[in-house]
């Protein structure tokens, strides 16, 4: 088989190095449509996607190329990889056209489908679908299924298209970028996004007031940037009772080198709260809960508050409210106008999902938070359902402007392959709803204050729900972080960056038993231990979209919440707590996903999987004489059990370019990437001896070709290294020891080492 230039050499610093530009980009990012955990860089997917699809040189044999030319060549492919993963160069449609050439030449004029089986995020059939294949996402939770629709399938199917709305023609957005085939899209977004968050304005506005400023005889009117509060306990000291606050921190910003923050004292037997202007650090340090009642001085302790916790007698206090002045932040007390504009009742329609028992995720239950619900504060509700009785019409007036534009009326829904203005106005109830997430992920009272940044920090600021002490309550009305408008702004310019070509479908699918695409080029990122519970966390999400989109796609939204028993995740709830049987089950179900993808996946192309280094199980494998395993070997170890065999190993790191130093350094990477072929069934075994005399032919003009061409980071080589080495221990169906038994995979990675150890000292 002809060898990829994926399975030769990369210039792995040069893609390193446009992951780590990535992560700076906010604007315009497919990312800001909808959160998901643990996204890769499109610079990434783009690089990894082309490579594997392009011959290496040395695959041309046919054209006399000397080993001077084939590098001249590998250096010209490098320069168009290194183009594609410039962000400016995302919609080049001249590199673009470039790229889609080469691949077209090294697969006989045609273009393969692509097939993501853990799509998540979507990143990986994002960029397949941009360089021109057939893109299928597949995903067994249901809100990673909707982003890829979004992404990949909605765009494709709809893009090049003008807007339908009444208002584009005067609409900027619409005017700019004509050549977008998304452009049309993004604006009908834009106009009807806005037309909700007109709607939620002018029925909820007067929930969140302005504040007024009296100074120099002049009343100034501020609009509120954030109200902030601290969940508090009751005093257990009788004579007392005064409601404690339990703020983990009372600052809220700086006025120039001094501290601004909130000071609780008491007036009148009754905790108040005032803003002053010094030095915090005078107060001693402050921490989550508080060890004496600020009234009374009455000693309490954490199990005081799980306790009251428990009950459901936790409430919380208004502490501050921080303003929008033109040189900043300005701070103000709380009044009895601001808590009463936030007292409301809690609306009958907020979703009654409980939260899952048992995971470290969901530290909230023992302090009563026991339904999704319980994390948003009244007013949040308010906002979020009536957002989404305000979907509901918006999409009967899409479904209606549609057919007055032009559309035509099938009675087709988008899942039964409409092309329409119902399917239409489907697809933009997808957008809209992610909008409605967005809103979720920046409006509940899992929310802090970012002192430093003196604004408010979303939800999912790790992937984790964590408890917050002190929450802050963002204005949706007001252009700060987490603002309606400001969240409807940069979906629209993320949606009108998208390819909106080709082909592309988004599935429910689990990647261990269904069937799958044969012949596709494959690149995927399994789920990794215990990294993120996507299913759980999925949830948050999931409470919000299904009540919206449940009558629209009913096959993916059959459930009442995400499927979680037969997520690949290691579990300790599953495996009764147990830690050997999580990780063995986790280990199953990843061994059995790999001999799925075996069964399907293509004789042409490389198998690319993505494997972070810095997370995942260390242990001791108690079958394989004590040798310790990181996770990413007993990935690959799993693969090749699976029947596959080692092609390449890729270090890659999200830091900034590192200068080249020398190979005694630890690599930097911080995940690999794994690329294997199918092992022919007619893959003989092989004697140790032989296995080791072929390993020492081979492995250093193997490793002499990665120092020359690879491009690799500090310490990287000895990573890389060990590809080609497991690449010769894995092309033999056994490697048989001298008592007949089979090498372990544990056994021949310590022999490779070794290998790769005398080649570094001659």
């Amino acid at each position: 088989m002809k060898k990829k230039l994926i399975e030769v050499a990369l210039p792995i610093l040069a893609i390193s190095e446009a992951m780590a530009k990535e992560k700076t980009i906010r604007r315009g990012h497919p990312w800001s449509l909808h959160l998901w955990w643990g996204r890769r860089p499109l610079t990434l997917a783009r690089a990894i996607i082309f490579a594997s699809l392009v011959d290496d040189p040395s695959s041309r044999p046919e054209k006399g190329q000397t080993a001077e030319a084939q590098k001249v060549e590998r250096k010209r492919l490098f320069a168009i990889l290194k183009k594609l993963t410039h962000w400016e160069n995302l919609n080049d449609r001249t590199l673009l056209a470039e790229a889609q050439e080469e691949i077209k030449k090294s697969c006989g004029q045609k273009t393969p489908e692509f097939l993501d089986p853990f799509a998540g995020g979507g990143s990986f059939p994002l960029e397949a679908q941009r360089l021109g294949l057939k893109a299928l996402a597949y995903d067994l939770n249901p809100v990673a299924v909707m982003i890829n629709k979004a992404l990949v399938e909605i765009p494709a199917r709809f893009g090049g298209r003008p807007p339908v709305n009444h208002a584009a023609a005067q609409g900027s957005l619409s005017q700019e970028n004509g050549e977008n085939p998304a452009t049309g899209l993004a604006a009908d977004f834009a106009h009807y996004a806005e037309a909700l968050v007109n709607r939620l304005q002018e029925r909820l506005g007067h929930l969140y007031p302005t504040i007024k400023e009296d100074g120099q005889g002049k009343v100034k009117e501020l609009t509120v940037a954030a109200w902030i509060w601290a969940r508090t306990v009751k005093c257990p000291n009788p004579a007392c009772g005064a409601e404690i606050p339990l703020a983990r921190s009372f600052k809220l910003g700086k006025e120039g080198d001094l501290d601004v923050y909130v000071d609780p004292v008491v007036k009148d037997g009754k905790i108040a709260y005032e803003i002053k202007t010094g030095s915090l650090n005078d107060r001693g340090p402050l921490s989550r809960g508080v060890d004496r009642c600020v009234a009374c001085n009455c000693p309490i302790g954490v199990r005081r508050v799980e306790e009251e916790g428990a009950k459901g007698a936790l409430s919380a206090a208004l502490m501050a409210i921080a303003a929008i002045d033109e040189n900043g932040r300005r701070y103000f007390p709380p009044n009895e106008s601001h808590r009463k504009a936030a007292a409301i009742e809690r609306p009958s329609s907020a979703p009654d999902l409980e939260l899952p028992k048992g995971s470290k995720s969901y530290g909230l239950i023992k302090y009563g938070l026991t339904s999704f619900a319980d994390l948003f504060a009244a007013r949040q509700l308010a906002l979020l359902t009536e957002a989404q009785a305000g979907l509901d019409d918006l999409i009967v007036e899409i479904e209606k402007d549609a057919e007055k534009a032009g559309y035509g009326d099938d009675g087709l829904d988008f899942d039964s392959g409409g092309q329409e203005a119902r399917a239409y106005s489907q697809a933009l109830a997808v957008y809209l709803s992610f909008l409605i997430d967005k809103a979720a992920d920046w409006h509940s009272t899992l929310i802090t204050w970012n002192h430093s940044r003196e604004q408010i920090r979303r939800a999912f600021a790790r992937p984790a729900l964590a408890m917050t002490w002190d929450y802050a309550e963002g204005n949706p009305f007001a252009w700060t972080s987490g603002g309606l408008r400001n969240l409807v702004e940069s979906m629209a310019k993320a949606i009108k960056e998208l390819p909106a070509k080709g082909e592309g479908l988004a599935k429910l699918a689990d990647a261990q038993t269904d069937k799958l695409e044969r012949e596709a080029l494959i690149f995927t990122d399994p789920p990794y231990y215990d990294y993120v519970k996507y299913a759980e966390l999925a949830d948050y999400y999931y409470a919000w979209l299904r009540p919206s989109l449940k009558n629209r796609f009913k096959t993916i939204f059959r459930t009442i919440r995400s499927p979680k028993g037969d997520e690949m995740v290691y579990d300790l709830g599953r495996a009764g707590g147990d830690k050997l049987k999580a990780l063995e089950d986790y280990e199953g179900r990843l061994k059995k996903a790999y001999a799925n993808l075996y069964a399907y996946a293509s004789s042409d192309f490389p198998v690319a999987v993505h494997c972070p280094i810095s997370r995942g199980a260390i242990r001791e494998d108690p079958k394989r004489e004590g040798t310790w395993l990181v996770g990413w070997e007993i990935a690959l170890m799993g693969l090749i059990e699976a029947g596959f065999t080692v092609a390449a190993i890729w270090p890659l790191t999200l830091e900034a370019f590192r200068p080249r130093l020398n190979l005694s350094l630890v690599s930097q990477a911080g995940s690999v990437i794994l690329v294997v072929a199918k092992r022919p069934k007619i893959a003989e075994p092989v004697t140790l001896r032989d296995f080791l005399g072929v390993l020492k032919a081979e492995m250093g003009q193997a490793m002499d070709l990665l120092a020359d061409e690879a491009d690799l980071g500090p310490g990287d080589l000895a990573l890389a290294g060990l590809g080609p080495g497991l690449g010769v221990y894995s092309r033999y169906a056994r490697v048989l020891e001298p008592d007949g038994s089979a090498l372990a995979f544990p056994k021949a990675l310590a022999l490779v080492k070794s290998e790769m150890a005398r080649w570094t000292k001659e």
